[in-house]
């Protein structure tokens, strides 16, 4: 399988579930279906097939929230007992992370991307929707604790709402030794939900 470059492709993406807790100012979500997920057996076919015939080394499971399905705990499990994959890793807005840390870690998940677009309450709410940052750093704090290295936490950079935090975020990282990745604001159709407002003023 290859990309429009004519590379090989080696790491996918997986949405587990559409669902989440939140609703993040930037999020197009209400343009996709809460319905019809994969399930497990499903997923675990689906995963070892793209290793096996498609050769994909890496896989990356996301959502929606990926900790809101249930059954992540077992998907996890299936997809690490295959021994098909180099690399398997999540994406979360790490939300329930303080709760499921050890036992992703048990199962054998290598990595973790945390969303986090403020180290500041007030700015949080307003970017997620919910009162829930220190939730979020006790739960970045355990992963830590349980061997989750590296992490990354992905910082959208919104104009005059987060954009006088990042110094406070390569700090931060430095810090806790976690690695910082800067995430473009991107334009979303109209047809799936659209932020062309929010997209113009941030």
């Amino acid at each position: 399988m290859k990309d429009n470059f004519n590379r090989k492709i080696k790491h996918i993406r997986f949405s587990v579930t559409s669902k989440c807790q939140y609703s993040c100012l930037y999020c197009d979500s209400e343009g996709y279906s809460k319905t019809n997920e994969l399930s497990v057996e499903e997923i675990t076919k689906l995963c070892k097939l793209l290793a096996e015939i498609l050769r994909v080394t890496r896989i990356k499971f996301t959502g929606g929230e990926p900790l809101c399905r249930k059954e992540i705990i077992e998907i996890i499990k299936n997809v690490s007992d295959l021994q098909l994959y180099k690399d398997i890793s999540m994406t979360t807005n790490g939300l329930y992370l303080f709760e499921k840390a050890e036992e992703l870690y048990k199962v054998g998940l290598n990595r973790i991307n945390v969303s986090l677009a403020s180290l500041t309450p007030k700015i949080y709410k307003k970017v997620y929707g919910m009162d829930t940052l220190e939730t979020v750093l006790k739960g970045l704090k355990k992963a830590k604790e349980v061997g989750f290295n590296p992490i990354k936490l992905n910082f959208v950079l919104m104009r005059t709402l987060n954009e006088k935090e990042l110094e406070d975020f390569i700090d931060f990282c430095a810090k806790n030794n976690f690695i910082l990745q800067l995430i473009e604001l991107h334009k979303v159709s109209k047809t799936i939900g659209g932020n062309g407002d929010f997209y113009k003023k941030y």
